[in-house]
């Protein structure tokens, strides 16, 4: 399937829910691989599989949610998404939530292979999740294996995880799991935080991260 938003759906409303589904091989050329979430919306997604879904921001997933709904809970495995630019920016090569007072309860399941990958100047941001600005997420119990950030000529951000506030508070509650050989990789430009990168972009946000647990195993930059 293939759309501008939302490859195989663009959901809107609220009390959504989405249950044991599988979406594999769907499109956006802008944003939401598999889904896209419209502003103000809400929806639960609960054991469900996300594998080789691609858009410009978020791979499989694309939360626009401007207010205090949002996505309730995500719960299933992403393998294989990814966040594809050629001249500009990649954001979320598995989900991205963009700025404006996103909340979610849980994100759980595995993390395996997404990429944010910018092909020719362009930076890119979070292999797996990209959190722009005003997001809380209460509890983030995932295991990341090698996902990667991936950029030429340009920057990359977070080979499993970029936060960046953006005039918003970023916080996450408890983070619970295993990265294991996540990648931030640029070539002919830099490349920062193997696993995680945090960016500030104003003075007075705040970004925090509470009850970290896990390990952390051959998480690189190059």
């Amino acid at each position: 399937n293939v759309a501008v938003n939302g490859g195989a759906c663009k959901i809107s409303g609220d009390n959504n829910v989405i249950l044991n589904s599988v979406f594999k091989n769907n499109k956006a050329t802008n944003n939401g691989g598999a889904i896209y979430l419209v502003s103000g919306s809400n929806c639960n997604i609960s054991d469900c599989e996300f594998t080789a879904n691609n858009a410009s921001y978020g791979g499989a997933i694309y939360n626009n949610s401007s207010s205090d709904t949002g996505i309730g809970d995500i719960t299933g495995n992403f393998i294989g998404n990814y966040s594809e630019s050629v001249s500009e920016r990649a954001y979320g090569g598995a989900i991205y939530n963009a700025n404006g007072n996103v909340q979610i309860k849980t994100i759980s399941g595995n993390f395996i292979q997404n990429s944010a990958n910018s092909r020719s100047g362009g930076d890119s941001y979070g292999g797996a999740i990209c959190n722009d600005g005003d997001v809380y997420i209460k509890n983030l119990i995932a295991n990341f294996i090698q996902n990667g950030a991936n950029s030429k000529n340009g920057t990359a951000y977070g080979g499993a995880i970029f936060n960046i506030t953006r005039g918003g508070d970023i916080t996450i509650d408890n983070l619970n799991g295993n990265f294991i050989e996540n990648s931030c990789n640029s070539i002919g430009g830099t490349a920062q935080g193997g696993a995680i990168d945090n960016f500030i972009s104003q003075y007075n946000d705040k970004l925090i991260i509470k009850n970290i647990q896990g390990n952390f195993i051959k998480n690189y930059v190059k």
